[in-house]
């Protein structure tokens, strides 16, 4: 059959090839999906991203997201059942969001992309990834890991997927997707190590206004000779393999009598030499789950090699993020030193909000918030009353004023409600426990996607617009009469910026904004006498580094990395730095880069001052 999908009417039309009498038929199908309960609004809810997986035709409705199966019978009757499988809880510190249904292997993805922006301004920046995978039997969507080595593809129209290509044109457990603002990029979104990475756009303009389609060639396409001799001996060449010499047999016997060994067949001590020349962030992780012998002869990761890094000096920070093989991941950005830690079963299913110093806020989709320092292994549980408006864990921004395990530390968890202001919730650390309060903001004021700065007492926020929102605490217990909040309306003098970050620069007010693909770095001083954003050209002695859960601004001179901020991208084992002094984009000194793309940005990710420690 092909279906085709009429969302303003809510009916499928429908045509059977293969019969001999071929015709079109319409089947309404908005009276069946209000009888099973999967609408949300009956005036528009709607079917979409109809998907097959194991012969059956599965969709999902556009207001619950609750997956449906659809079966045309013989007699062309129209059958809608619901799948007894509720929306996985999951929710990134972001507003809007899309989502996606696709099939790979006989298994059922849901994949939703969050964005940046908010529900008034629309910045159209991925700013997080979540991928779903349907378990049958149990009918849960569980967080998935991988996808079993497979590639999915989405144009905003339908998504399919095959087995990676071998080569580096396609990589696995990645999803690529085009967006129709990008006027041809398209993103690709790798799972097991959660970065995107924007690739070059196609060569020819796109004059319409929809994203481009990918093709999926037919895999009985005929192969040139010639080409099919270079991949016969390329597959040869790629063979994992190894000539020794057999026990027994002299020195000059035939070639035929040589024997081949596997890799796994080696000795033990030899597995062990191997490992300890690799790579400590690249390859170590895949050689140790080859087999028992490579787990047992990798060496040890973790706090000891990072704790010797630390009696280094000078320090510059380092770069965090987060994986989805259950480790954190640390970079120096100078010397490019690479290091795994272990995370904490507890933590498992968090995420980082908030980072300062050494101590991390991380939460879940649920309700769980703590505190964690990756080097003293401490967790701090923060203990969250559940009569609050919102789900604290949550929050569409999170951040903490000075360290957890000081008397006073203040949390603050904040929502945009469309039409409704803005929602704040306070905590305060006292030696009782945690003391909440809760208030209302009747305003409009479009946060920025980043991370809040704690700045002479008060939490600061940036606008979209370059406008400040200003949440001041005073006094001991936390009420409405110690808490006075404003707006400072003062807009940056520049447009079409698609990142922004704010940062404490001394006894001043910064803040970073980024062009669409890095083409343009500028960075804005705040004064606050004239209550304006003035242009600055040179950090001096200064270095910025920026990420959506922390900024930090030192003096680099020590450390000749002066004059330069620092984002949260990779480019080979190289991070990824502006320079002021030469206007451009490096990953190292002599190397630069025009933009953004095929530069990998970790999406969950921070700048952890081991200064601190």
């Amino acid at each position: 059959m092909v279906l085709l999908f009429e969302k303003f009417h809510r009916s499928i039309i429908f045509i059977r090839p293969c019969v001999n009498h071929k015709r079109w038929v319409e089947l309404p199908y908005a009276q069946l999906i209000r009888d099973i309960g999967v609408v949300d609004d009956d005036d528009y809810d709607f079917l979409e991203h109809c998907v097959s997986c194991n012969g059956k035709l599965y969709a999902i409705s556009f207001g619950l997201s609750r997956v449906v199966s659809i079966n045309v019978d013989k007699d062309d009757q129209l059958v809608v059942e619901s799948l007894p499988c509720m929306q996985p809880n999951s929710r990134s510190h972001a507003i809007r969001a899309s989502k996606f249904m696709a099939e790979f292997g006989g298994e059922l993805f849901l994949i939703r992309l969050f964005y940046g922006g908010t529900m008034l301004i629309d910045t159209n920046e991925v700013i997080d990834v979540h991928i779903f995978k349907l378990d049958f039997y149990s009918m849960v969507w569980n967080s998935a890991k991988d996808l079993m080595g497979g590639t999915i593809f989405f144009d905003g129209c339908h998504a399919f997927s095959c087995a990676a290509a071998s080569g580096n044109e396609v990589e696995c457990d990645s999803i690529y997707f085009s967006m129709p603002q990008d006027m041809g990029w398209f993103n690709c979104f790798n799972l097991k190590d959660c970065y995107l990475q924007v690739n070059l756009p196609c060569p020819i303009p796109l004059e319409f206004c929809g994203p481009p389609m990918f093709f999926m060639p037919p895999s009985n396409v005929r192969i040139s000779g010639n080409h099919r001799q270079v991949q016969n001996k390329l597959c040869n060449e790629n063979e994992v393999g190894c000539n020794v010499k057999v026990p027994g047999k002299e020195d000059n016997r035939e070639e035929s009598e040589v024997a081949t060994t596997k890799f796994n067949d080696l000795p033990l001590f030899v597995v062990k030499l191997i490992a300890n020349s690799l790579n400590l962030f690249d390859c170590i992780l895949n050689f140790r789950v080859v087999s028992r012998d490579c787990w047992v002869a990798t060496p040890p990761l973790g706090r000891k090699q990072a704790l010797e890094k630390l009696e280094a000096s000078p320090l510059s920070p380092w770069l965090f993020f987060s994986t989805n093989m259950n480790v954190h991941n640390f970079i120096d950005p100078k010397h490019a030193y690479r290091f795994l830690m272990t995370i904490p079963q507890t933590l498992a299913k968090s995420q980082l909000r908030c980072l300062k110093q050494c101590w991390m806020l991380m939460s879940d989709s649920e309700n769980s918030v703590s505190f964690y320092n990756p080097f003293t292994k401490a967790i701090i549980d923060i203990d969250i009353p559940n009569q609050l408006p919102q789900k604290f864990s949550r929050s569409y921004i999170m951040g903490f004023s000075t360290l957890p395990t000081s008397s006073g530390c203040i949390i603050m968890g904040l929502n945009e409600i469309f039409q409704h202001g803005i929602v704040v919730m306070l905590a305060v650390i006292g030696n009782q426990g945690f003391e909440w309060h809760t208030f209302w903001l009747r305003c409009q004021f479009s946060v920025n996607q980043g991370y809040p700065i704690f700045f002479n007492g008060s939490f600061y926020i940036l606008g979209q617009e370059g406008n400040l929102l200003v949440i001041q605490y005073e006094g001991e217990g936390i009420d409405q009469d110690n808490i006075n909040w404003s707006i400072i309306n003062s807009k940056i003098p520049c447009e079409c910026y698609r990142q922004s970050y704010i940062l404490e620069w001394g006894e001043k007010i910064a803040c970073v904004l980024v062009g669409p693909m890095g083409t343009w770095v500028q960075v804005f001083k705040f004064n606050d006498t004239t209550i304006t954003w003035e242009s600055v050209e040179s950090l001096g002695d200064y270095t910025f580094f920026v990420s959506r859960s922390s900024c930090i601004a030192i003096e680099g001179k020590s450390l000749g990395m002066q004059n330069r901020i620092y984002f949260p991208r990779v480019h080979g084992d190289c991070v990824l730095y502006y320079s002021l002094e030469t206007r451009k984009l490096h990953y190292d000194r002599e190397d630069y880069l025009d933009d953004f793309h095929n530069t990998k940005e970790q999406l969950r990710s921070g700048w952890f001052d081991p200064r601190c420690f």
